[in-house]
């Protein structure tokens, strides 16, 4: 198997476990990567992430643009993994995962005016909304996941499976959290 089959493999892998896991509904969220100079993979909109193939993946350009693929890219979604590949990240960023998880998007619900959300065991998560390129590139500059008012979470990292992890790893702490709201 050569790089960009197991590129495209691992792109799915992350967008099926995302759909597996709860994270995301249906066709929502988006996993990308980075393939080649400047060249991305990325999911394409209106394909259910449980049966997305491989070659159903398109490949743009850092604007967006199609060099690759039959599908439709999801522009608005398109820009924030863009600001995250434009970051100035330690490390840079080789792949993105945007999802809407319930128990974060319910901890955003619940501190509509915060800067950061905060969640147990985990770094202050910034709060970003999605319009503010700039806001969003020094946000996941600084730390490896962003919240996006209105849109969800987005995390970037060194490969698709390590942003999918940070994700999920989140989602845990806001479902701890709501839970010990509950409570008391």
């Amino acid at each position: 198997m050569d790089d960009e089959a197991r590129l495209r493999s691992a792109v799915c892998h992350a967008a099926h476990q995302m759909w597996m896991r709860r994270l995301i509904a249906g066709t929502g969220g988006a996993v990308s990567a980075e393939w080649g100079r400047r060249r991305f993979l990325v999911t394409p909109c209106g394909v259910r992430r449980a049966d997305l193939e491989p070659a159903q993946l398109l490949c743009v350009d850092m604007g967006g643009h199609p060099i690759m693929g039959d599908g439709r890219l999801d522009e608005a979604a398109w820009r924030l993994h863009r600001a995250a590949y434009q970051s100035d990240r330690p490390g840079g960023v080789r792949a993105t995962a945007l999802a809407a998880p319930a128990s974060v998007t319910s901890m955003l619900r619940l501190h509509p005016d915060a800067a950061a959300l905060e969640l147990t065991g985990c770094e202050p998560l910034p709060i970003v909304a999605a319009e503010d390129q700039a806001g969003l590139e020094q946000a996941i500059g600084a730390a490896p996941a962003v919240a996006v008012r209105g849109v969800g979470l987005l995390a970037a990292a060194g490969s698709c499976a390590a942003a999918l992890d940070l994700i999920e790893d989140l989602e845990h702490a806001a479902t701890v959290d709501l839970c010990t709201l509950a409570r008391n």
